[in-house]
Order: C-alpha cells, then structure tokens, then sequence
C-alpha cells in the first residue's frame, strides 16, 4: 500500500483533531457488519475512524464527529436502503461532498453490503460490492476497498489472501426485535394477512427508516426475499412521470424504457400474474409533485383490487400519505387503507437515533419535559450534552429552533387563530389525523401538536410559551 499511515496517537494524547486514514460514515442498525469491516481495515495498518470506537463518552457527538471527517483523508460511506433515510448519514454524506469539491485529493468510496441503494451519485461513482456474504466474494471486494483507498485500480482478478475476520450474513433482526417492544411489527402483519393495505403514518422529522427495515426483515420471512419489494420515490417536486416512474421501475427490478404510471402499473401487474405473492414497501411516500402521487396512488388501488390476496402493500409517509385516504371522502384512492400510528421513540430508540448508547432515562425524561419528545428538540439539546430540565429551557430559547418551528405559520390571516390556540393550555379539541379544522391538522402534522387520549394538546409547555412569544400573542 502506497498510502502513508500516521502511527496512532496513545491515551490521553488522542484529540478530536488527529488525522485519521478513513472515515466510516453507517446507519447504525448495520454496526457489528461495519466493525468487522473496520477491523479488517485496522489490522492493514489503517487509523480507522468509527464513532463508536473514538467519541469519548459525554463529548459533544456532532462536533467530534465534524472534526473526525475534516480530518481524514478518506472516507467510506456505507450506502444502504436505510441510508438514505438517516439524518446523519444524509449530513455526513454532504459535508463528505463538500470536503471534495474543496480537496479533490479527499477521496469518498461507496460501499454497498446488500441491496443498492436509490442515491443517484451512485450512478457516477463506482461502488464496492460487499452484498455477497462468501468468502470468496468478501476478499475480492476487501482488495477492491484496499485499491480504492490506495488510488489504484484493482486489476484484473483481485483477492486479499491474508488474514480476514468474516462477517455473519447482514439481517436487520436486532431492529425488529427492538420495534417488537412497540408491537406495531407484529399489527401491520395482522393487517396484510387480512389483505388489508396499510398506511404507517408519522408526524414531521420522525424516523422512519427503522422501521421499513424490521418491515422488510420480516416480509422477508413471511414471503420469501425474492417476493418482497422496496421503493421509494425520487423527492424533487421537478420530476416528470418518465423520471419518477421509471425510479420507481428500477427499484422494483421491473423492465426498462418504462416511463408512464400505467406503464409501471402493468409491469407489476404482470410480475403478479407471473409470480404470485408480493409484498411491495413504499417508504418516502411525501416525495415528489402532488399528481404524480396522486397517479401511484390510483394504479395501487387497482393492483390491490384485482390482486386482493396475492399483492400485500404497506405504505410509510405522513400528512401527504393521510391525504390518499381522507381528502377526497369516499372518492380518496386509498380509503380502503388501515391507518397506524408510528408511535413515541422510547429510550431505546433515542439511543440508536443519538448514537449515545449510554444514554439515561433521567437524562431523556428531564428532556423531554422541556421538548415534550419533539425530535427536532430532543435531538439538538442531547447534542450539546445537556442533561437538565434547566439547562434544556435556556440552550433552546437561545437557539434559532423555537422561531423555525413556526416559521409556516406566521400568514398575518391565521394569526389570529394561532393566538388563540397558543392560549389554550389543555385540550385543543377533538383528535383525528385529518380533522376538519386545518390549522390543528397542520401543526399536528408538523409535529407541534400531539394526540392525548382523544384531544389534541401542544407537545410541550415550552413549545406553547415559544409561540406565545414569537407571535407576540
């Protein structure tokens, strides 16, 4: 290897500011695959960063991590499905992007352990495939990793002979068995055996990648892998139908040159015919322009129809998901949906969310009676190492947050009404997910307000007293 490495640095002499050969940026229900990767790495002589072996417990996380990236000259992005649904491998991967255009010596490898993910850069970028688990196959994309890291090309026939630590075969078990504790996995199913489709509905800035991967585990079980499917639609608004479908045709492993719903739609239609049972996920249901969604929405009304026990369909998404089913009444294309909650996050989910697996539950629940489990809240205040109802109160109103979440309702016509609920302490009125009142529907869709028994309530006090003062009520 031509790469010089720097002798790592001992105990205490360690900072966050070292230089680092490789940066892994991972979702973390993928961390024992990535350690043994990172260990194999480390034993080539390689000072590895990896969050869970150099952020020093109580440091603040994002910091440390900001300065772990600036500070090494190679990066490995671990690109999954669920990749693209987690916040802070989206923001490692643009600071990542960043540091590039900067230093174009900086080098970014994307490595693939299963199935390719749908991040357009992959379409210019050349890959290392780790999704067969062999050994065979695991050595000649370890020397493909070595290469890249190297800045040579791998030749004709690579294969790493030496010694290799060997992961088990990637499953996302661990996630089921913690969303099990909700019970949600297990009601979804009880749902799809009915030949129910499901709508999973969550409120702004809520995770939902967890959860489409304990739903893929599981399908997986129930139907076998080659039945299950995954898509996800392309998010920018500018998409026309050739460039929307035909993600959405790629995703599903259908022909190529489709680029119309209807056109998609036989496509599926006609795997049904062919194939039997499919389970189809669609996760980021929200993206993309209102009439192309409203167009994928009619087609799986009709496959659900005319494949009523063969084509088992579960949908994640929030307000523009609901919409599918209420907005139009008894016309709505997805009526004959079963609505779900995605539920609180609990200790545990937090700590996979933070990366902080020593998070307490004093230190969470002094929180969130500050944030009332706002995400957005929770998730910045937990990342400055506070750990106090007080210190909680007074790093938030210092921060920019309290105005951004109000920030789409300030038109001078709903103030009045704003002002008004803002006054309300208790019950805000009767909790349904598309209430005809569309100011409590959007700030509950925005996650500002939640649902208390049958009433809608502000999430927190803190929350409430914000607006008050930024609406000058």
């Amino acid at each position: 290897m031509s790469l010089d490495k720097q002798e790592p640095l001992q105990g205490s002499e360690q900072t966050a500011t070292q230089p680092y050969d490789i940066f892994i940026s991972y979702r973390t229900t993928h961390r024992d695959w990535v350690e043994i990767l990172a260990k194999n790495l480390k034993a080539q002589g390689y000072h590895i960063f990896l969050d869970s072996w150099e952020l020093i417990p109580g440091q603040q996380f994002p910091q440390g991590i900001e300065n772990a990236l600036q500070n090494a000259r190679n990066a490995i992005l671990v690109a999954s499905p669920d990749a693209t649904e987690s916040g802070w491998v989206q923001w490692e991967y643009n600071s990542m992007l960043q540091r590039q255009k900067s230093q174009p010596d900086f080098r970014l490898i994307p490595v693939v352990m299963g199935e390719f993910p749908d991040m357009p850069f992959l379409e210019k970028v050349h890959a290392v495939d780790f999704s067969d688990s062999n050994e065979s196959a695991y050595r000649q994309a370890f020397q493909r990793l070595l290469a890249g890291i190297d800045g040579q090309p791998p030749g004709a026939d690579p294969r790493f002979d030496g010694k290799l630590q060997l992961p088990e075969p990637t499953t996302s078990s661990g996630e089921e068995t913690r969303l099990q504790d909700h019970g949600i996995i297990d009601r979804v199913f009880d749902h799809v055996g009915n030949g129910l489709p499901v709508m999973l509905l969550a409120q702004e800035q809520i995770n939902t990648g967890a959860y489409a991967e304990a739903l893929c585990v599981r399908a997986a079980k129930n139907y076998r892998p080659e039945n299950v499917l995954r898509i996800y639609p392309p998010s920018s608004t500018k998409a026309d139908a050739a460039a929307y479908f035909g993600r959405l045709a790629k995703q599903a492993k259908l022909e190529d040159g489709i680029d119309s719903c209807w056109e998609w739609g036989d496509a599926l239609r006609q795997r049904l015919e062919n194939q039997g049972v499919t389970f189809l996920l669609i996760t980021g249901f929200e993206n993309g322009a209102d009439e192309l969604r409203q167009e994928l929405a009619g087609e799986l009304r009709q496959l659900k129809e005319n494949h009523f026990f063969d084509f088992h369909l579960v949908m994640l998404g929030g307000q523009r998901l609901a919409a599918q089913k209420y907005q139009s009444g008894v016309l709505s294309l997805l009526n004959i949906a079963e609505e779900m909650q995605i539920p609180e996050p609990t200790l545990a989910d937090w700590r996979d969310i933070l990366r902080q697996p020593d998070l307490t539950g004093d230190t969470l629940n002094a929180i969130q009676q500050v944030t009332g489990g706002h995400p957005r809240l929770t998730q910045y205040v937990l990342s400055k190492g506070v750990t106090r109802k007080a210190d909680c109160e007074a790093q938030l109103h210092d921060s920019p947050l309290p105005t951004q979440l109000f920030n789409k309702f300030l038109q001078e016509s709903e103030q009045g009404m704003l002002c008004r609920l803002l006054r309300e302490e208790g019950a805000l009125g009767n909790f349904h997910v598309w209430t005809g009142n569309e100011l409590l529907r959007r700030l509950y869709w925005h996650n500002l307000l939640r649902r208390e028994g049958s009433t809608f309530v502000w999430r927190s006090e803190f929350i409430r007293r914000a607006g008050l003062e930024l609406l000058s009520c």
